[in-house]
């Protein structure tokens, strides 16, 4: 065969692998929209919010919304602009066709509130506790601020109705309704009524009530 065949016959042979490659690409399937495949779902607060809808969020499977979480201002749970200074966490309990069935998880007041409380010629008196609400172990922190310096013995006797008060509401409550309570401030009216007969009392605040992992 000729140089001049041989260039001939490359050019046809190279011309059909290319036409080859195009009509496979042609053929090959379109990649799928994932965004299509996933739907909508509501994230629901517990019968002790009202049932609220608390967000909407994404997913393809039921099973990628285990463990979601979200954080809320109890302001708007409320509706209440002066609760603007907590917040709760939600997390993920079961899904029921498109809403997400939530538990409470965490109730927090923000440090930077916190913070604003503490004055000069004044003391703070906290309290740390583990303890159980159902099965479930929780922690909770107590702040309570007088409004003057007070000596260590008042501490212990303040730090002793504060447990005692928890402890009671650990033993009928769930945390759930422990936390409706905190919301209501009924548990900070208990600890300040017994209290104030040691010393005059500034403020009181549950600044946080978290449920701890299994």
């Amino acid at each position: 065969m000729s140089r001049k065949g041989r260039k001939v016959k490359a050019a046809v042979k190279k011309a059909a692998s290319t036409q080859k490659k195009v009509v496979k690409k042609a053929n090959a399937k379109r990649p799928v929209d994932k965004w299509k495949k996933k739907k909508w779902y509501k994230m629901i607060a517990p019968k002790e919010f009202d049932n609220k809808v608390l967000t909407e969020t994404v997913a393809e499977k039921p099973t990628q919304l285990e463990k979601r979480s979200i954080q809320v201002g109890l302001d708007e749970l409320t509706g209440q602009r002066t609760k603007r200074s907590t917040v709760l966490t939600f997390e993920t309990k079961d899904v029921q066709g498109q809403n997400i069935n939530t538990y409470l998880k965490k109730y927090e007041v923000k440090q930077s509130f916190l913070n604003r409380l503490v004055r000069r010629r004044s003391s703070k008196v906290e309290l740390v506790q583990t303890l159980p609400f159902g099965d479930r172990k929780t922690r909770i922190k107590t702040l309570l601020i007088t409004q003057r310096k007070i000596e260590r013995t008042k501490r212990t006797d303040i730090r002793k109705i504060i447990k005692e008060i928890i402890e009671e509401h650990s033993q009928k409550d769930t945390f759930e309704e422990f936390v409706n309570q905190i919301i209501q401030g009924k548990v900070q009216s208990k600890i300040f009524d017994k209290t104030k007969k040691i010393v005059p009392i500034k403020k009181i605040e549950i600044t946080k009530a978290s449920l701890l992992k299994k």
